[in-house]
């Protein structure tokens, strides 16, 4: 295979780099013009080549829209021969545009043959990335991912600075017109760092949003970008942020949570690798060594400790393209990590004093976010005209922030120089995920080249944290404030230790804590529960941050004194719980949840079976093993504490006439509000202050009933809206019973 006219160089099967040689690599030519170019398969065997695909040239990729053959080839190509098929380019936006040629044949070892081609739009184009994850133009849903929701700021002291970086990909100049922060809590949202007024093709520039809440809750706005790309402008998305009055974690000084020095060593620390190589490449070598670093005449060592990786070139001579090593770290969670960067110590070494790394000599810093399903390239170290450095002192520190745009930062030393190249590379503002990947490529062609990184560090804060051994508590020895995160290294009980206040809580395994009854831990942010959580009756699991997320199960505990025929209100504080796990001993037929309305009137139960929703009540009867004696029954729920806001649906009939006999009694009067009735439940671990909910929620009737029934259920009544005379009226919103059996709130 090879370009037919113009470039007519052999096109290699896999080959993933265009070039304009062998036609893979098109003009950057203007949006709505097209460009042809045309290759030649030619059958160097001895039998017929059949080109067996439909059809038989077949394009894909990311723009593949962009290319389209124009001219394909003849099925059958006969030995010696060969036959010519045509690929038109016709951008359709600005920037870079990449396909994949793929051509199925009866080769025994090239099949599929494929290749890449490339091309490029001359128009701007933008795009705008948080965190490095794209900001969709138009999103109404910001995202913690990608920096649009800001999360928590302290309404009296505290703010939150946010970057993003928009990024022109087209090509041609990008003009920033305007950026305007608009919508409701706008006043809560400051542009402090307003982006170039031009970006060029391949770069990008930074906006900077800070936000400053006024009120508590949630705070919205609307950013605009006016530009001059079609069809993107404006460019708009929302942020948000939430304005609290509660104490966040103090966060600790920088500390490394994952390191490689390439010296065997193991434990959690250690930041794992696997190696590969590609079109030649030696594998790489962990060793020591002197070759020549910081000086052409005198040798320096190739570590920093006792061994590095070391990659050489395979050839005598230079050559192209580039021997590669392409080593990949392991996935790391960093999500729980504040400030993270990556640090990586680099030397170019000469084995004689007279060669060094060239121009075209690289280290590539690629970064995942997704565990290595996506990469962005976001540094290239070169030499320049036999260029050497020491890995271990001397040279230069190079530092800048993750951009997650793929437009690397391109580094190299002066020509022919000795101890000027980048020593210390350090990206700083890692995104902080549960897939964090590494991926470092290394190229080089000679085999007196040498290339080589150690002493591989991620790099993070966190929470300053107080630690219970199972006797006392670290430091002090005073247990955690508001801004310290308890850690639970040994059993805890809160009747023999007392409650726990804290920012953020975290459970090792295999380590037992208990929440007893009328105690509690208060985490204002996350629950990380990698051991056994116990919340017995009337025990409270406290949480203050409405976005923390938690990590695993809780077993929380709720009793009530009922005989077999009571019914209890039931909600459930964890998530994905069946309601009929609640009473095993009931039958499923004696488990109901309201329905508000029926036949758009009023309301009626229903049996269910399903899972327990957050904020829904449901009512169960006792077990079928209980008797006419009042005993304690207990419910264990089983689940990751609900945290959050919620807003159940609420629903009522549309009748709105006088009275009517009730269909199940005629005896009763049914009125207009009867259709007004939701059964809800607190999904919390812990208790709510019901004012609280009063206060909030303003469009109930203002009032909680509590009752249990002294006497035992009489068939006479049979209504839905029966209310039995012993009802205890304690405070707000009127609760029900169904038929005759009364209920116990829960």
């Amino acid at each position: 295979m090879r370009g037919a006219t113009g470039g007519t160089n052999n096109i290699i099967n896999g080959n993933t780099i265009p070039n304009a040689f062998n036609n893979t690599l098109f003009a950057s030519i203007a949006v709505g013009a097209n460009q042809d170019k045309d290759y030649r398969i030619e059958n160097l065997g001895i039998s017929n080549l059949t080109l067996t695909g439909v059809p038989r040239v077949q394009i894909s990729g990311t723009h593949a829209a962009d290319f389209t053959v124009f001219t394909q080839p003849i099925a059958t190509i006969t030995s010696g021969n060969n036959s010519v098929f045509v690929i038109r380019f016709s951008p359709s936006a600005g920037g870079v545009r990449n396909a994949t040629v793929t051509i199925i044949n009866n080769d025994s070892d090239e099949a599929p043959y494929t290749f890449a081609i490339q091309g490029g739009g001359l128009a701007p184009d933008i795009n705008i990335v948080g965190n490095g994850n794209q900001v969709v133009s138009g999103s109404t849903i910001p995202d913690l991912n990608n920096h649009t929701n800001f999360g928590n700021a302290n309404v009296t002291a505290g703010t939150k600075l946010r970057s993003f970086f928009i990024i022109n990909l087209g090509g041609d100049i990008l003009d920033i017109t305007g950026v305007t922060i608009s919508g409701t809590n706008a006043a809560d949202f400051t542009i402090t760092g307003m982006p170039s007024a031009t970006v060029g093709l391949n770069n990008s520039t930074t906006l900077e949003i800070t936000f400053d809440p006024s009120a508590l809750g949630l705070r919205e706005a609307l950013v605009t970008i006016t530009n001059n790309v079609p069809g993107k402008s404006p460019y708009t998305f929302a942020i948000s942020g939430v304005g609290i009055d509660f104490d966040e974690c103090v966060i600790g000084g920088s500390s490394i949570f994952k390191t490689q020095t390439f010296e065997g060593a193991v434990g959690t620390n250690v930041l794992g690798y696997t190696v590969a190589t590609a079109l030649g490449a030696n594998p790489p070598v962990i060793t020591g060594g002197t070759a020549f670093g910081g000086s052409r005449t005198v040798v320096s060592n190739k570590f920093l400790n006792n061994n590095s990786l070391q990659v050489t070139g395979p050839y005598p001579s230079t050559f192209d393209p580039k021997a590669k090593v392409i080593v990949t770290f392991d996935v790391v969670d960093t999500s729980i990590y504040q400030d993270v960067s990556f640090n990586v110590n680099i030397g170019a070494y000469s084995t004689n004093g007279t060669q060094g790394l060239d121009v075209s000599d690289w280290v590539t810093i690629f970064i995942s976010g997704d565990g290595g399903l996506t990469w962005s390239r976001e540094a290239i170290v070169k030499g320049n005209s036999n260029a050497i450095w020491n890995v271990f002192g001397g040279g230069t520190t190079f530092t800048n922030p993750f951009k997650g745009l793929d437009i690397p930062y391109e580094i190299q030393p002066t020509a022919s120089s000795v101890g000027n190249g980048t020593r210390l590379l350090t990206l700083t503002n890692l995104p902080q995920v549960a897939q964090l990947q590494v991926k470092i490529e290394l190229d080089v062609d000679r085999n007196d080249e040498i290339w080589v990184i150690d002493n591989v560090q991620l790099r993070g804060r966190l929470p300053v944290p107080k630690t219970w051994n199972g006797v006392a508590w670290s430091g002090d020895g005073l247990p955690p404030t508001s801004v310290e995160k308890a850690i639970f290294a040994g059993n805890y009980n809160t009747s023999t230790h007392g409650n726990v206040t804290a920012c953020e809580c975290q459970i090792n395994s295999p380590r037992i804590v208990t929440i007893t009854d009328g105690n509690y831990i208060q985490s204002a942010g996350r629950i990380v529960n990698n051991g056994t959580l116990n919340v017995q009756n009337n025990g409270s699991l406290v949480q203050l941050d409405d976005y923390a997320v938690n990590t695993g199960n809780i077993n929380l505990t709720r009793t009530a004194n009922i005989r077999r025929l009571d019914y209890v209100y039931w909600s459930s504080p964890v998530a994905s719980f069946p309601v009929l796990n609640i009473s095993t001993g009931t039958p499923a037929s004696n488990v109901f949840k309201w329905l508000p309305t029926i036949a758009g009137n009023f309301g009626n139960w229903t049996t269910t079976n399903e899972i327990m929703e957050r904020g829904k009540g449901y009512i169960v009867r006792g077990p079928s093993s209980f008797t006419n004696t009042i005993q304690p029954f207990n419910a264990a729920f089983v689940g990751v504490p609900n945290n959050g806001i919620f807003t159940p649906t609420i629903e009522r009939g549309g009748y709105t006439g006088g009275g009517y006999p009730s269909p199940t009694n005629p005896a009763i009067t049914v009125t207009a509000n009867d259709d007004n009735f939701n059964l809800l439940g607190n999904p919390y671990p812990s208790a709510i202050r019901a004012l609280d909910f009063l206060t909030e929620n303003t469009n109930i009737e203002g009032s909680v009933r509590i009752w249990t029934h002294g006497l035992l259920p009489d068939v006479a009544f049979n209504d839905p809206f029966t209310i039995i005379s012993d009802t205890i009226i304690v405070r707000m919103i009127t609760l029900y019973t169904t038929e005759q059996e009364q209920s116990v709130v829960r």
